[in-house]
């Protein structure tokens, strides 16, 4: 673990767990050495040109000898886009890179190409509709993306051709534009889920997070994802009711949050493996869920409910009183 009394220059602290590099041009060489001592996740941050000796520096002495844990994130807040990805060609085996781009010309990851080792990629903020996310097929060592903009008919169709990610965070998602089965795809978090496909079009996820996507009016299709262990659910006020699970033999972990017209979710009785579950749904009350206590839940470990008035809470735990479980926070 970090001890910062060992690393003197200002310009690398430590926030929540993780070891965070200000701003890695200013680095003598011996604080680049340092990393490599360093077992926390480590965050480089440039908000400029780097130099390439130094990225050659972090390449050969950090990153050969091992360390895997460090993600280089590009800020670009000003007028001028500064951020070339061709500048970076010193830096190969960095596993994860994050851009964050406040200019409206970013327009090409030209480079990308170039980080073979790359394992997670993420574009935040603004970047241009016609990014060459095709590019992306060339890191086949690539298992989690994050695209923080709407993504187009056209950002679908590249989507579909990169079969190694396993983790995908997106926004707008509509599963008809994808064009081929994504396999590998285990892990999917998704603001405004479009339609009712993902069951077919990546078939082995085993976690979902749907967020704020108010055109889905059904969500039967979790049905069909038989190797689901963990959903959760937010804001999607137009579902009143839990599909059936049956079928998903090995889900365990379920929270659905802030779903205004949710009035039954009596399916969860078909899940016997349940440990985990969140519920904060404003349509169910005390009497709606009579049915969820100890007897029918006896793998449940983890709880965290909360209806409409703090009377009514206090009264569904007492269920619970004489059960050994963690009542949590909601669970995310």
């Amino acid at each position: 673990i970090m001890d910062s009394r060992n690393i003197k220059n200002k310009n690398i602290g430590l926030s929540n767990g993780i070891a965070i590099v200000k701003d890695f041009n200013k680095l003598d060489d011996d604080s680049i050495l340092c990393l490599k001592n360093i077992e926390n996740p480590i965050r480089v941050l440039l908000n400029n040109t780097p130099q390439p000796y130094k990225l050659s520096m972090l390449n050969d002495e950090v990153l050969a000898k091992g360390v895997t844990n460090v993600t280089l994130v590009l800020s670009s807040q000003d007028k001028v886009n500064w951020i070339n990805l061709n500048d970076f060609q010193n830096l190969s085996l960095i596993p994860s890179i994050e851009i964050h781009n406040n200019t409206l010309d970013f327009k090409s990851i030209d480079g990308i190409q170039n980080f073979k080792h790359l394992k997670s990629f993420s574009l935040l903020y603004r970047y241009g509709k016609d990014i060459e996310l095709e590019l992306l097929r060339e890191c086949e060592q690539l298992e989690k993306l994050t695209l923080e903009e709407p993504l187009t008919k056209q950002h679908h169709d590249k989507i579909s051709k990169l079969k190694s990610v396993k983790k995908f965070n997106l926004k707008n998602l509509k599963t008809e534009y994808l064009t081929n089965e994504l396999p590998n795809a285990e892990y999917i978090e998704v603001y405004n889920l479009q339609d009712y496909l993902l069951h077919a079009k990546m078939p082995n996820l085993k976690n979902l997070r749907i967020y704020n996507s108010n055109k889905l009016a059904d969500i039967s299709f979790l049905s069909g994802l038989n190797k689901l262990e963990w959903f959760y659910l937010y804001g999607l006020n137009k579902i009143d009711k839990l599909p059936d699970f049956c079928n998903l033999p090995v889900l365990s972990k379920v929270s659905v949050n802030n779903m205004k017209m949710l009035t039954d979710v009596h399916s969860l009785t078909s899940i016997s493996a349940l440990t985990n579950l969140g519920i904060r749904a404003t349509g169910l009350t005390l009497d709606t869920l009579d049915w969820l206590t100890p007897s029918n839940f006896p793998e449940l470990k983890n709880l965290f409910v909360e209806l409409t008035n703090k009377k009514d809470t206090a009264a569904f735990y007492e269920r619970f009183a004489d059960k050994e479980i963690v009542k949590s926070i909601m669970l995310t």
